[in-house]
């Protein structure tokens, strides 16, 4: 039976591996590397809102930050999308501000995530969000959702377009 599952994790572990690609495992995308780069800064958005969650919910959390590089009145590069609002709430993505560190500790799944953040950076990828700009977790309550226009649910999270942000 133990060898079953081994063998079951190992297929699992192999097919991670190769969505993820060989690019993902180089040193300077270990899930410390400052956010200094597009595909860092993505990766990290998508592994810190998204990790454990399903291709396409990730993809859609990824699709959000381009959504709103794109659009007015959020800054023009996906880092300074992230770091919208600086490190003290209110901010855009409460991972950049609530003072824990910015470190991806779950190797898979930020591989995981910098495999997503290559297929969306590379336009390789369809926005299943329908436009969004905003998100939250269905957990959460924010204000803006009363004014936003629902753009779906997918997974763990509700999407959002915020037309003046």
């Amino acid at each position: 039976m133990r060898g079953l599952r081994l063998r079951r994790l190992g297929g699992v572990l192999a097919a991670l591996a190769a969505l993820a690609g060989p690019a993902a495992a180089e040193d300077e995308l270990d899930g410390t590397r400052p956010l200094d780069t597009p595909l860092v800064c993505l990766a990290r958005a998508v592994y810190f809102e998204a990790r454990g969650r399903s291709l396409l919910e990730m993809t859609a959390v990824a699709h959000v930050v381009l959504n709103r590089r794109a659009d007015e009145p959020w800054p023009d590069s996906i880092c300074a999308v992230i770091r919208d609002g600086g490190e003290a709430p209110p901010c855009q993505f409460s991972w950049w501000c609530d003072g824990r560190p910015d470190t991806a500790r779950d190797r898979a799944e930020y591989d995981r995530a910098v495999a997503v953040a290559r297929r969306v950076l590379a336009g390789r990828t369809e926005d299943p969000t329908d436009g969004a700009n905003m998100f939250h977790n269905l957990s959460a309550r924010p204000a803006w959702a009363r004014v936003a226009e629902p753009r779906g649910r997918i997974g763990a999270h509700y999407f959002y377009h915020l037309p003046d942000g």
